[in-house]
């Protein structure tokens, strides 16, 4: 941008930035007796500005397809009050788009959708009846932070479906069936929100998402992923969430309950902290460390194009876990993306 002119040796002022592009640096040549000669003003794109004015957008959209629900029927359940069911719902990667030939199984937000509706009638009523459940999305629920489609700190192309305001209804839709399933089944659920590597801006949004739309829902808590590690303590249990990405060394989480939540773990008898972020490389990686288990989740999710081309691979399921208020963990129930594939979508003819 150049312009000349004259102004008692300051430069006049111009409109000379690009809508969404911040100053980066200006020259300005000046001949001795102070007459401006020309002016070079440098400009980048101010991603956060734009990724700022699109979420006020999407905000002030959300009552137009996000309706107030009716509260779910609560179900009469005549035994669970002591019990827990945790369900740890591993990186969703709504969003994502995989190709059979490349990766290894097809992949987009129709099969998302279906998979996981299919995921959460299965697994609502399995198990120990259980009065309380703790939903825990353990971050990376959108595949893509933005409409860049890049990862938002490497800024690594992502393989994407559709455009970013559709993959953002989906998202929620599939966070709303799934809570509405639970609520079916036990009489309070709480929603653990973390935000991911994939999603640090979006988990904020689809936060208040989900609990715009259950406003009217007397019997659901959600859980904003304002900090990295959240804490639930129920009974004698102690249950810690986080990511991950953050945290690369396992062995560090118990010092991080104990610091972050020292009462709850000085009186803990059972401590549990559930990971995401790493089913790409490996299955559940659980291991004891000084008296808390650390464990990662898997994914119902495929593997995209990065993962299949660093030979990533990881059985995929979600698993339900039923904690009792003084014995601890006491029972497991397991979904497998295979089993949804044959009893539930090709059955239906959603596969």
């Amino acid at each position: 941008n150049v312009a000349t002119g004259r102004a008692g040796g300051v430069a006049a002022p111009l409109d000379v930035l690009p809508k969404g592009h911040g100053v980066r640096g200006v020259s300005t040549y000046v001949s001795a007796d102070g007459t401006i000669k020309g002016q070079w003003v440098k400009t980048r794109s101010n991603d956060d500005q734009l990724r700022q004015a699109w979420l006020e957008q999407a905000i002030a959209e959300l009552p137009t397809w996000v309706p107030v629900a009716d509260p779910v029927p609560m179900p009469h359940l005549d035994q669970g009050a002591d019990i827990l069911a945790v369900i740890p719902w591993g990186d969703p990667h709504l969003g994502m788009r995989a190709w059979i030939e490349e990766c290894g199984d097809n992949f987009d937000l129709k099969i998302a959708e279906d998979l996981y509706g299919a995921a959460f009638d299965a697994i609502a009523r399995r198990g120990t009846p259980a009065r309380t459940a703790l939903l825990i999305n353990v971050g990376d629920a959108l595949h893509a932070d933005d409409s860049t489609e890049r990862t938002p700190r490497g800024k690594h192309p992502l393989d994407v479906d559709g455009r970013h305001p559709l993959i953002v209804r989906v998202a929620v839709r599939v966070f709303v069936r799934a809570i509405r399933s639970l609520l079916g089944a036990h009489e309070r659920v709480i929603v653990d929100m973390l935000a991911g590597n994939h999603d640090p801006h979006s988990a904020h949004w689809l936060a208040a998402a989900i609990e715009g739309y259950f406003t009217e829902e007397p019997r659901g808590e959600i859980i904003h992923p304002v900090e990295a590690c959240h804490f639930h303590e129920w009974g004698d249990c102690l249950i810690g969430t986080t990511h991950g990405d953050e945290v690369r060394n396992p062995a560090e989480l118990p010092g991080i309950m104990a610091s972050q939540a020292r009462q709850q773990w000085g009186a803990a008898k059972f401590c549990h902290f559930w990971v995401g972020h790493l089913h790409h490389k490996w299955a559940i990686q659980s291991k004891d460390y000084q008296g808390v288990t650390v464990e990662h989740v898997r994914t119902l999710a495929a593997r995209d194009a990065y993962a299949a081309r660093k030979g990533y691979s990881s059985p995929r399921d979600i698993w339900r876990i039923a904690y009792h208020k003084h014995f601890g963990e006491i029972d497991r129930f397991r979904v497998s993306e295979e089993y949804l594939r044959t009893a539930y979508l090709e059955r239906r003819g959603a596969a």
